[in-house]
């Protein structure tokens, strides 16, 4: 697991109602206490992603790829996100289950 204060920078393909450019955005991975629904989160202003501590494996990778794709699409409704979010993470599981059993 990420130190608390770990950072990684990565760009991200950003895409508004009107524009699309690459941008650079910070990941960082923070101590703070999640709630039952929230597990991070994304400032477009710092353009930055928070990605709380606490979480391991499936989880973490699930939260990484839901915050991305808010920074990547930010006009999405969060249900959107949520859609795209379990439908990235199930080639995921899926990879890792064949990995584990070959």
């Amino acid at each position: 697991m990420p130190k608390n204060g770990t950072k990684y920078i990565i760009k991200i393909f950003s895409s508004g109602t009107d524009d699309a450019r690459v941008e650079d955005w910070v990941i960082k991975f923070v101590n703070c206490k999640a709630t039952k629904k929230v597990f991070g989160s994304c400032d477009y202003k710092k353009k930055e992603i928070h990605i709380y501590n606490r979480l391991k494996n499936v989880n973490r990778l699930s939260t990484l790829i839901h915050e991305i794709i808010h920074a990547s699409a930010p006009f999405l409704l969060e249900e959107s996100v949520v859609a795209l979010e379990k439908s990235i993470i199930q080639v995921f599981k899926k990879e890792i289950n064949n990995d584990e059993h070959s």
